[in-house]
């Protein structure tokens, strides 16, 4: 079995051995929740669909500072306080779908949890990256962002953020690095392309792209992927996507901290999202470890039971007799051993940088003022009910 090394650019209706990094631009329909069989004493009114006439910030004479780190298409069960939680809840063999030898240490991530929140029943409004930063952004359901409610749509440019009520009501300094996806098809689209939404510094904001570096060539932002690597000999720690935005924002907090302003800022990573390519210290770091396919894909690509109409097989291309055959095979395979591993390589960089901004802030003396966020704007099946990426409501993709 030899991979491919181009995946498409999205995924078929059943996984091939070679499966893409990308999912299809809109979800399948989502299950609807059963409503209760009579209203509650004291009926609601329904939800506001677009934002009040004029957003305010709580009314506190606080203001502690914000850093909010999104990840992108981050699978939960990588970070080791969600796989320590889950297994005291459900069990580890339930947890641990790839495999006993599988398990992930993300210490600096597991400190944020133990000293803040740890969120357990936490869903994205919807498994796509537009429509769910749209959200973050704004507070408003999907449907109420403009053409962000569709993948790769510009969100509607009269919706206040939280960072323009925090810069317009509270006077704070405020900044975006790493990517965007609210403008619309802009590739890469570095800076704010005209739409600020309250982020005064945007200079390492893009728009899409999932580049592995980045550098500032003649005053101008550009991307390269892993195959130029070699520009970097030397320096690949500095120039690394995860690295460089992460030290752009410790840049910015130390700037803003010098002058005694309140910073709000978000530093958006690109990574776990394929491709799954790292630098050189992370590329080799997980080679010794042999991932399992999780048990929900021999089941559902078996139909015992069959899976939902959206998240359906096609048996022209693997027929009922050989799935077991099939993920045999494909379990074996360089293809879905390296998927893994490279995944596993940009968790752990992310986690790596999530400790030197927490080393920044202690350093800074504000780590007693300053509010820290950690999400993704939604998950990544990796395989699990034979499917990958996001775009269904499962767990691990919602």
């Amino acid at each position: 079995l030899s991979p491919t090394t181009t995946p498409t650019s999205s995924p078929s209706t059943s996984p091939t051995l070679f499966p893409t990094n990308l999912p299809s631009s809109t979800p399948t329909s989502m299950p609807t929740l059963t409503p209760t069989t009579s209203p509650t004493s004291i009926p609601t009114s329904p939800p506001s669909y677009r934002p009040t006439s004029n957003p305010s910030a709580a009314p506190t004479s606080k203001r502690p500072n914000l850093v909010m780190i999104i990840t992108d298409e981050h699978n939960y069960r990588t970070l080791s306080c969600y796989r320590d939680y889950l297994a005291s809840n459900i069990g580890a063999s339930k947890v641990d779908v790839w495999g006993d030898a599988t398990r992930l240490s993300t210490p600096h991530i597991d400190t944020l949890a133990k000293e803040g929140a740890l969120f357990s029943n936490f869903y994205t409004v919807a498994p796509l990256c537009t429509p769910s930063r749209a959200s973050f952004m704004t507070g408003m359901y999907p449907a109420s962002t403009g053409d962000s409610e569709l993948n790769h749509g510009a969100m509607d440019r009269s919706l206040k953020t939280f960072a323009a009520i925090l810069q317009e009501q509270r006077g704070y300094h405020t900044g975006y690095f790493g990517k965007w996806h609210l403008d619309g098809d802009k590739s890469p689209g570095w800076g704010d392309n005209g739409r600020e939404f309250g982020f005064k510094e945007n200079k390492y904001r893009f728009n899409r792209g999932h580049f592995k570096f980045i550098d500032e060539v003649n005053g101008h932002m550009e991307g390269y992927e892993i195959d130029q690597a070699d520009l970097f000999e030397g320096r690949q720690s500095d120039h690394y996507t995860t690295d460089y935005l992460m030290d752009r924002g410790i840049e910015f907090m130390n700037r803003s901290v010098a002058k005694n302003e309140p910073f709000a800022m978000v530093i958006s990573i690109p990574d776990p999202h394929g491709p799954n390519q790292n630098r050189w210290k992370y590329r080799n770091m997980f080679t010794d470890r042999y991932f399992k396919v999780p048990h929900t894909a021999k089941t559902a690509m078996s139909f015992n039971p069959a899976a939902p109409g959206w998240n359906s097989f096609n048996l022209d291309e693997v027929p009922l007799k050989e799935v077991d055959q099939y993920i045999d095979d494909y379990e074996a395979s360089e293809y879905w051993q390296n998927h893994m591993q490279q995944y596993y390589g940009m968790v752990k960089c992310v986690d790596d940088n999530i400790g030197k901004l927490m080393n920044s802030i202690k350093r800074a003396g504000i780590d007693e003022d300053t509010i820290v966020v950690l999400t993704s704007d939604h998950g990544d099946l990796l395989f699990e009910h034979g499917k990958f990426n996001k775009g269904k409501p499962y767990d691990t993709s919602a």
